[in-house]
């Protein structure tokens, strides 16, 4: 409390950032992921939305950079109704991989259930547009 300048203040602010920064590295761990998301997709068929979503949240935080996990979550999300938080997680997926398509689908299907049909309409047409197999159908 007596060396309160700006200077220790700044110093104490870069290690706490620094060992943040440790214990997440030291959290992320792929192989748990996969387990995760493995039990959160066997809690999905059988129904169990939200403990489904408590599983697919672990492993999001164990590998936050594998899109596949994100619309997972967004699925159980739907299941639950919660529109905003599935949402998210689609934009989420389509920030990490644009081309991936079944984000836009379920993207989509929130805006369907939410009788959002001219932003549905958008979202579904964006990945067909882009999509090569589309463009040689249109040709034929």
């Amino acid at each position: 409390m007596e060396h309160r300048d700006p200077e220790t203040l700044k110093l104490l602010r870069t290690t706490e950032k620094q060992l943040e920064d440790k214990l997440h590295k030291s959290y992320l761990n792929p192989e748990l992921s996969l387990k995760a998301k493995e039990e959160g997709n066997e809690l999905f068929k059988q129904k169990k939305f939200p403990e489904a979503v408590e599983r697919y949240t672990e492993a999001i935080k164990r590998d936050p950079n594998n899109h596949f996990l994100y619309t997972n979550r967004a699925t159980a999300y739907l299941k639950l109704k919660a529109y905003s938080e599935a949402l998210k997680d689609c934009d989420k997926c389509i920030e990490l991989s644009p081309k991936f398509i079944k984000a836009y689908i379920k993207k989509g299907a929130v805006y369907f259930a939410t009788q959002q049909y001219q932003k549905f309409l958008r979202c579904i047409h964006k990945p067909l547009r882009s999509n090569r197999i589309i463009r040689k159908c249109r040709k034929k």
